[in-house]
C-alpha cells in the first residue's frame, strides 16, 4: 500500500484548521513577485476585499521584496499582523492573518488617510470588520510564526531570529500584545529565565531564548514600538545584571557591563539590532557567571586583580601598578597570576579590552578611533593588530558583519 504524504498547503490548511479552533485566520498564497495565487480570506460587504481597502499590498511589497527565508511577522500601519515566511520547495511566500494588535478600533482609523470620506454606513460597515480580527498576544505570535516555518520548510528557527517588520509608511501606535491580555504563567517563566542566568549554565541557552520569549514585557501605549522594545530590553538588562551578581559575577564587573549595554540600547534605531542586542546581552551574562563559576579555585588576590582589570579597562592597567593593589611584589603577583590563570598579565589585559571592544562596536554612535582610544590602546595600528590576532577579523569587518547579520 502507497503512503501519502501531505503536501506543504494541505499541512497549512490543517494547522489553520487547528488555530481555528481559538480564532478566525486566514492564508495567502503569492508567487514570488507578490501575485496572489491562493487564498481562503472571504470578500467582505464592503468594496470587496479589506485587505485591498487597507493597501495593504502597496505597504507589504517593499517588505516583501528586502527578505529571503527568514520568517517575520508584518506589522501595516494600523496595527494588523501577518505572519509571512518562504518555501525553498514552491519558491511561494506564505502569509497567515491578519491579527489585531491594537485595542482602540476608532484610534487605529485616524492613521487611514481616506477614512474621513466614507460615509457613516460605510465607516461603521469597516469598523464591523475591523473588530472580528482576533487579537493574538506576542508570544503566541511568535510560537506560531516558528510552527509555521517548520510546516513549509521542514527547519526549527529559534524565537529571537524571527523580526518584526513595520510598513515603511508608518508606524503602529500599539504594541504588539493584547494589553488587557493576562500575564497568567510569564512570572514563573522569567524566575526560570533568571535562575538559568544565574546558574551561569551555558548549555541551557537555547531553553533561556524559550523561556524568555514567553514574556511579553511592559503593557504599555506609546507610539513608537522603538522605544517600547527599547524600555523592555533596558528591565531585561537590569534584571540580568542583578542576578548575574547573585551567580558570583562581581557587582563591580557586572554594573559596568550594565552601563555599557544600557549605552548601546539607547543608540540603537531598529528592532532588528535590538533583538540582536538581547541575544549579545543574555549570553555576555551567562558566560560570564559560567567563567566565575569556573574559577571558584583561583585564590582571592588574583580574583580581586582580575575584577579590577576588568573594572579599570579605560584606564592604563600596569603589572607593577596591579601588584601593589594587592599587595604583592611585582615578580611573586606575575608568576603567581600565570600559574593560577593560564596566561600573563597582559594577555589577560588584552583579552579583556578585546572582549570590551566587541561590546562597544555594537555602538554605531562610537567611532573605532574613539574605541582604541577609550580602551587606552595607544595607536589604531595596535588596536586592528591585537583585535585581528584575537578575532581573526579586524574591527571595521567585525562591525560590517553585525550589520549583515542584523540586515540578513
Amino acid at each position: 500500500m502507497m503512503v501519502r504524504f501531505m503536501t506543504i498547503k494541505e499541512q497549512i490548511k490543517l494547522f489553520l484548521e487547528l488555530l481555528n479552533l481559538s480564532f478566525p485566520i486566514y492564508y495567502w498564497v503569492f508567487s514570488k513577485t507578490l501575485e496572489q495565487k491562493e487564498t481562503n480570506y472571504p470578500l467582505i460587504a464592503y468594496q470587496g476585499d479589506l485587505l485591498k481597502l487597507l493597501k495593504l499590498k502597496e505597504e507589504a511589497q517593499p517588505v516583501f521584496s528586502n527578505k529571503k527565508t527568514v520568517p517575520f511577522i508584518f506589522e501595516n500601519q494600523i496595527g494588523l499582523c501577518f505572519m509571512c515566511d518562504y518555501s525553498q520547495t514552491t519558491k511561494e511566500f506564505y502569509m497567515l492573518g491578519p491579527i489585531w494588535n491594537g485595542n482602540d478600533i476608532h484610534d487605529a482609523l485616524h492613521k487611514i488617510e481616506y477614512v474621513a470620506s466614507l460615509s457613516p454606513k460605510e465607516e461603521y460597515t469597516l469598523i464591523t470588520n475591523l473588530k472580528r480580527i482576533p487579537i493574538v498576544n506576542t508570544p503566541d505570535l511568535f510560537r506560531y510564526s516558528m510552527q509555521l516555518h517548520y510546516l513549509i520548510n521542514k527547519e526549527y528557527v529559534p524565537p529571537q531570529q524571527i523580526e518584526v517588520l513595520s510598513s515603511s509608511f508608518q508606524k503602529s501606535s500599539q504594541s504588539l500584545e493584547n494589553h488587557y491580555d493576562s500575564h497568567a504563567g510569564i512570572y514563573e517563566s522569567e524566575q526560570r529565565f533568571l535562575s538559568l542566568v544565574e546558574e551561569g549554565n551555558i548549555q541551557a541557552v537555547s531553553q533561556i531564548y524559550k523561556l524568555s520569549s514567553q514574556s511579553s514585557g511592559i503593557r504599555f501605549q506609546n507610539d513608537s514600538s522603538i522605544l517600547s522594545a527599547k524600555l523592555n530590553l533596558t528591565v531585561l538588562l537590569t534584571l540580568v545584571s542583578r542576578v548575574a551578581i547573585n551567580g558570583g559575577l562581581s557587582p563591580a564587573i557586572s554594573y559596568s557591563l550594565n552601563d555599557l549595554y544600557g549605552s548601546a540600547i539607547e543608540s540603537s534605531t531598529s528592532l532588528a539590532e535590538l533583538n540582536k542586542l538581547s541575544t549579545k546581552i543574555v549570553e555576555d551574562y551567562i558566560n560570564r557567571v559560567h567563567e566565575a563559576k569556573q574559577n571558584a579555585h583561583i585564590s582571592q588576590p588574583i580574583q580581586h586583580a582580575c575584577h579590577y582589570i576588568q573594572v579599570h579597562l579605560e584606564e592604563p592597567l600596569s603589572i607593577s601598578h596591579l601588584a601593589k593593589e594587592i599587595g604583592y611584589s611585582t615578580y611573586y603577583f606575575s608568576t603567581k597570576f600565570q600559574k593560577e590563570m593560564g596566561c600573563s598579565v597582559n594577555q589577560y589585559v588584552l583579552s579583556k579590552r578585546i572582549e570590551r571592544a566587541k561590546i562597544l562596536l555594537q555602538n554605531p554612535s562610537l567611532q573605532i578611533n574613539d574605541i582604541y582610544e577609550q580602551l587606552c590602546f595607544g595607536s589604531r595600528n595596535h588596536f586592528y593588530s591585537t583585535f585581528k590576532a584575537f578575532t581573526g577579523e579586524s574591527p571595521s569587518s567585525y562591525r560590517k558583519s553585525l550589520t549583515n547579520h542584523k540586515k540578513g
